[in-house]
């Protein structure tokens, strides 16, 4: 079913313009939007469980104060039902997959497009490609990520979304009300053909209550206008997916560090091809990771959950030259340090989860703060070559150090969390993480070679090593992380 934002926007459209990654999951915390009495080609239908036990279905046309005014096409007649008599309303939606996809692919291959020629033609490296095949190869890869996610927000958008009125208080039933008269297809007053069910009767039997009941919706309820108004029914267990992207702060720390021991410069690669340069030290990463959430709301503000967090995989090589020895010009000596890291962790939080009905509210901020334990590995190791654990046959020496530990560690966390119904939600997360490791000081090898340019040797190949010192230094692995959260809730 269409329906239009306060701007007069087709809120479908609306929807489906949430779809480059981060721009799209903002504009989806954003909705829904306040709207003004604008009429729609339909409204959204309604289904109405009455606490007598009848069922009424129909198209919402208006919301006249504390009446729904419902359409059933099939017979051509309208209802006119009174809020109090309704014990559960459903709304049915219409599935926007097919548009999140579409817009999707069209944004998300715009924006690799664009980002593709603005970095410019590749002057450097193994493999190179020139502006116009990154934007190729961005368009590509960034519509089909931007696709996937809208089309998973549409259909997560499009999912029918419930309400139980029994155990609302009274003033709780006027922003039913409220919020209803999005769905309706207009919001002014239209005269009913038929009442299907009237209105309820005083005591007395005379004459319709309409102002008792409206007075018992905002007058006689007994609470403060801003007192807080306990809501319905909510999901107690929760279930997330993260997919993020994970900045560590180990990677500064141990770059830092083969700066001091000197393995910081520009080395430039010959081959028959061409000729390229790398700047060390390189650092090689994969930022984009998956963690797993699940939580348990001892109350409507307070939970208790398990976070699977991993800290992804992390490799930084340093190169140097050996001074002072007599070489031959096309095998001069060099070497190379090479420091990488991952690790796993699982954290006991506490959170502030104020969960909101859904279905009157869609937004909701969680904050997460939590201790855990985890594996660390961290490794050393000096060589002739940067990528010596590719190709270890290849080499004479490699000097190694693994450091296998545990350790306990921090987490904190803020979620914004947009709620599609009371099962599905979308969150835009942020954490800082904190995992210390110490390995302690050591020396390591870093073996190299050469051709002796001396007369007296005749150009034999000479094996030796440098001895390097490395400091006793605490890293800290964890890091800041971005990231968006897919949740269901039981």
């Amino acid at each position: 079913m269409a329906m239009r934002n306060n701007n007069g926007i087709d809120a479908g459209k609306a929807s489906s313009m949430k779809i480059p990654w981060v721009g799209l999951l903002i504009a989806v915390l954003l909705l829904p939007g306040i709207a003004p009495a604008v009429e729609k080609k339909s409204g959204n239908k309604l289904t109405l469980t009455l606490k007598n036990g009848s069922i009424v279905e129909g198209e919402l046309l208006t919301v006249m104060e504390d009446r729904l005014i419902l359409f059933d096409s099939n017979s051509s007649t309208d209802a006119n039902i009174w809020i109090g008599e309704v014990a559960r309303i459903q709304v049915q939606k219409k599935s926007k997959f097919l548009p999140g996809l579409g817009l999707g692919i069209l944004i998300g291959g715009a924006t690799g497009a664009v980002l593709g020629l603005f970095s410019g033609n590749d002057e450097t490296g193994w493999i190179r490609f020139t502006a116009g095949q990154k934007a190729f190869g961005g368009a590509l890869g960034f519509g089909l990520l931007a696709g996937a996610v809208g089309g998973i927000i549409g259909a997560i958008a499009g999912i029918d979304e419930s309400i139980d009125l029994g155990s609302l208080p009274p003033p709780a039933l006027d922003q039913v009300l409220t919020k209803l008269k999005y769905y309706a297809r207009v919001s002014g007053k239209i005269t009913p053909t038929v009442k299907i069910v009237p209105a309820p009767i005083t005591a007395e039997g005379s004459k319709p209550a309409e102002k008792e009941a409206k007075s018992t919706f905002s007058e006689k309820s007994g609470l403060e206008s801003n007192q807080t108004i306990p809501l319905g029914k909510y999901c107690r267990f929760h279930l997330s997916l993260g997919l993020g992207y994970f900045q560590s702060f180990g990677i500064s720390q141990l770059e830092n560090i083969i700066r001091d021991i000197g393995f910081a410069g520009k080395r430039t690669n010959s081959s028959f091809f061409e000729s390229y340069t790398i700047e060390y030290p390189s650092v090689k990463q994969d930022p984009i990771l998956l963690d797993l959430l699940v939580e348990y709301s001892l109350s409507r503000k307070f939970a208790l959950g398990l976070v699977y967090a991993p800290l992804g995989e992390h490799t930084i090589s340093g190169w140097r030259t050996i001074p002072n020895k007599d070489y031959r010009f096309d095998y001069f000596p060099e070497t190379y340090f090479v420091g990488s890291y991952n690790g796993r962790m699982v954290f006991l939080t506490a959170s502030y989860f104020p969960i909101p009905d859904a279905f009157l509210k869609k937004t909701s901020l969680k904050l997460t703060a939590g201790f855990g334990y985890g594996k660390l590995e961290m490794d050393y190791y000096g060589s002739e070559h940067e990528y010596i654990d590719q190709n270890p046959g290849l080499y004479s020496t490699i000097d190694k150090k693994n450091f296998s530990k545990s350790s306990a560690g921090a987490l904190l966390s803020a979620e914004l969390i947009f709620l599609f119904n009371p099962h599905w939600s979308l969150g835009i997360n942020a954490d800082y993480k904190y995992v210390p490791i110490n390995c302690g000081g050591f020396v390591i090898d870093c073996p190299y070679y050469y051709y002796d340019a001396s007369p007296s040797s005749g150009g034999s190949l000479i094996f030796d090593a440098l001895h390097i010192n490395i400091p006793d230094r605490t890293y800290n692995l964890g890091g800041l992380g971005v990231g968006v959260h897919f949740s269901y809730h039981f």
